[in-house]
């Protein structure tokens, strides 16, 4: 693994933030419009850093704390460990979507050197974004990072 990022590499509070916060616990939780993501897990865990879309910040970021608390998960393998309201399932994001939609990661870790998955949650009648039944209005709402 290529070195990660040092508090002497940060040029703002945000990034000094981060950088301690992996340092202390183990991973950071960044948001984004849409979304939020972990940043520190495969340096901490070597487990794959973590996104969810569609879900408010504070709702996202809770959902990402359970999920690093009951590492690892498994990928393709539906749980309800982490939410009481429906089952979640990991898929893969492929490594060209890591530029848009987890950019920290990629300055943490010096470029596209870590693995990341995609925390999917399915809709009212239980279909994940992987299903062709599974409504346009929600795909909008959750991109599937694994096509």
């Amino acid at each position: 693994m290529k070195p990660v990022r040092q508090l002497q590499d940060c040029d703002d509070l945000f990034e000094k933030r981060l950088v301690e916060e992996v340092a202390q616990k183990g991973f950071s939780v960044v948001h984004q419009p849409g979304s939020c993501y972990t940043v520190g897990l495969w340096k901490s865990h070597q487990h794959p850093e973590l996104i969810v879309f569609g879900l408010p910040a504070e709702r996202g970021q809770k959902l990402l704390e359970q999920a690093a608390a009951h590492l690892p998960l498994q990928l393709g393998e539906e749980t309800s460990q982490l939410t009481d309201e429906y089952r979640l399932r990991p898929t893969e994001v492929k490594v060209e979507h890591h530029r848009e939609f987890l950019s920290y990661n990629r300055w943490f870790y010096r470029g596209d050197h870590f693995q990341s998955w995609q925390l999917t949650w399915p809709d009212p009648d239980h279909r994940f974004p992987d299903d062709p039944q599974h409504p346009e209005r929600f795909r909008q709402v959750q991109p599937t990072l694994s096509l």
